[in-house]
């Protein structure tokens, strides 16, 4: 089974960006996604209004996920509906009490969550799970402990019946960070940069709506080593002379064997 993923920080809604307001973005987002077609995509930084507007013009997509807290960003999961059906689903909050909604720890500027889900593919006899979280930006104490929040949920999970999974998001952390390098340590994930030249992998995702690209990534996507990674890009397409957001997406195209 090839689908292409997609993990996408959109930047949440601020008047402040002026020209690159949500309202002047939302339209090339969709041109992006229309143009990737990636079967799931795991977002960052979505408000609730954003999710509305996001899912009236994706009428080919569902979605799910909870705000960090009440009326807040969300990780959200958009998906195919004519490609999967959601089996399960939920959020937990990267702190010493991840089923407490709102809550944080280890010094985290904001509440940081993960949204999952189990998904069935409609044309395969497939079941895989999709991670999608947002790391706090400012305590790495809060980034390393909420990296490992995560991996005792998905070993949780896998006790009960082991799944292939994918681990998205941004992480905002560099490369060679440990919270980043936790993750290929472990020996159970694949960053999908492996497939890309050094050149290309050591590139900006981050860019600030300036376009960057000389520098290192902080968004990423892992899938556990029974999934096949055939292709990686950062996309750093422009629509109208406007980046959709100040983030590049990065897309992968994996295989999950039946």
């Amino acid at each position: 089974m090839d689908k292409v993923i997609m993990t996408f920080n959109l930047r949440y809604d601020n008047a402040a960006d002026e020209i690159n307001s949500w309202s002047n973005r939302i339209g090339k987002i969709v041109h992006i996604l229309e143009q990737e077609q990636p079967a799931i995509i795991g977002t960052q930084e979505l408000l609730p209004t954003m999710i509305r507007d996001l899912a009236r013009r994706l009428p080919d997509y569902d979605w799910f996920g909870k705000p960090r807290r009440s009326n807040d960003e969300h990780t959200a999961i958009f998906f195919r509906k004519d490609m999967f059906r959601v089996i399960n689903s939920g959020t937990f909050w990267l702190s010493k009490t991840p089923s407490i909604e709102g809550s944080s720890s280890w010094n985290s500027s904001l509440p940081r969550i993960c949204t999952w889900g189990e998904f069935h593919c409609l044309d395969q006899p497939i079941r895989f799970r999709v991670f999608n979280t947002h790391l706090d930006h400012m305590s790495k104490e809060a980034r390393l402990k909420g990296v490992r929040v995560i991996k005792q949920y998905m070993d949780t999970l896998n006790r009960e019946e082991p799944l292939p999974s994918v681990l998205m998001g941004d992480f905002n952390a560099y490369p060679n960070s440990e919270e980043v390098r936790f993750w290929q340590d472990d020996n159970q994930f694949t960053s999908v940069f492996s497939t890309m030249n050094r050149d290309e992998t050591l590139r900006k995702t981050f860019h600030d709506f300036e376009g960057e690209c000389q520098g290192e990534p902080i968004d990423y996507i892992f899938v556990t080593k029974t999934i096949q990674i055939k292709s990686c890009s950062i996309i750093y397409t422009k629509v109208d002379n406007l980046y959709p957001s100040d983030h590049y997406p990065v897309s992968a195209r994996i295989n999950i064997p039946v």
